[in-house]
C-alpha cells in the first residue's frame, strides 16, 4: 500500500479502538487536521475496502477494521518499553499488593488487568500457580455478548489450555487476532501472550479482549513487565 493508505488505515484502528464506534471521513479529515480533501479520503476508504483491510457494518456507516486490517496494525507496532517512571509504579503496586496478603499470581494479574482495561491470566507455570483478574473490565467495557461468551470459555478450560501454552510459549508479547488464535475457535477476541523464562519456573502472561484493544499499549506493557520480572527477581 502506498504510505497515504497506511495511515488513514492506522488512524482508523486508532479512531475505533478510542471510541468502539464505525469511523466516519469526517473523523478522519479531523485526525488529519484537514490536511487531506474530504474526496481523497472516502477514495482510500473504499480502496482499503476492497482491498479488505476495512468493513461497512452498515451502509450507511463508518468503516472498521477487518481481522486482516489488524493485522497489519499489529505487524507494525515497534518493540517499546514502557517509561521507567511507570514502570516502577508497576514495581509498587505488584509489591504493596504482596506484602498485603495477595498471591504473587493474582496481584501480577490484578496489576495488568487494571493497567490494560482486558482481562489478565499470569503465573508460574512450572508450579501451576496461575491466576486471572479483570473479567469485569470486559464486562463493563464491552457490549458484544460474543466477546465475553468467548473469554468465559477460555477461562473455563484454561487447565486444559495450559500444556499448549507451554508448547508455543513466545518470548516476546505475540498478538493472536480473532480466528487466529491458537487454542480454540474464536472470532471476536484477541489474545496477546508472553512468557519468560525464569530457573524457578516459566512464567506466563497473557491479555485478552475484544478486537479493538489497545494493541500499542499492551504489547508494551507485557514487554516491560517481562523486563521488570527479570530485572527485579519478582
Amino acid at each position: 500500500m502506498h504510505e497515504r493508505h497506511i495511515e488513514i488505515l492506522e488512524a482508523v484502528v486508532d479512531l475505533y479502538v478510542k471510541d468502539a464506534e464505525p469511523v466516519s471521513s469526517r473523523q478522519i479529515a479531523h485526525y488529519f487536521d484537514h490536511s487531506l480533501s474530504p474526496a481523497t479520503i472516502r477514495n482510500i476508504l473504499s480502496e482499503l475496502e476492497e482491498l479488505g483491510y476495512l468493513q461497512q457494518p452498515h451502509t450507511s456507516a463508518g468503516r472498521i477494521p477487518t481481522d486482516q486490517g489488524y493485522r497489519f496494525y499489529v505487524n507494525r507496532l515497534r518493540a517499546r518499553q514502557l517509561p521507567h517512571s511507570e514502570q516502577r509504579r508497576i514495581v509498587a503496586e505488584y509489591v504493596t499488593g504482596t506484602n498485603k496478603g495477595t498471591a504473587r499470581a493474582r496481584q501480577l494479574s490484578r496489576v495488568l488487568a487494571r493497567r490494560s482495561r482486558a482481562l489478565a491470566i499470569s503465573g508460574w507455570l512450572n508450579h501451576q500457580e496461575i491466576q486471572e483478574a479483570g473479567l469485569s473490565e470486559i464486562v463493563n467495557q464491552s457490549d458484544e455478548v460474543d466477546v465475553i461468551r468467548e473469554i468465559s470459555h477460555f477461562i473455563d478450560r484454561l487447565d486444559s489450555y495450559l500444556s499448549d501454552l507451554v508448547d508455543i510459549a513466545p518470548l516476546n508479547a505475540t498478538v493472536f487476532i480473532g480466528t487466529e488464535n491458537p487454542f480454540f475457535n474464536t472470532k471476536h477476541t484477541s489474545f496477546i501472550i508472553r512468557t519468560i523464562k525464569k530457573p524457578d519456573g516459566d512464567v506466563l502472561l497473557i491479555l485478552a479482549g475484544p478486537k479493538r484493544m489497545r494493541y500499542a499499549q499492551n504489547v508494551s506493557l507485557l514487554n516491560s513487565v517481562a523486563n521488570i520480572i527479570n530485572q527485579q527477581n519478582l
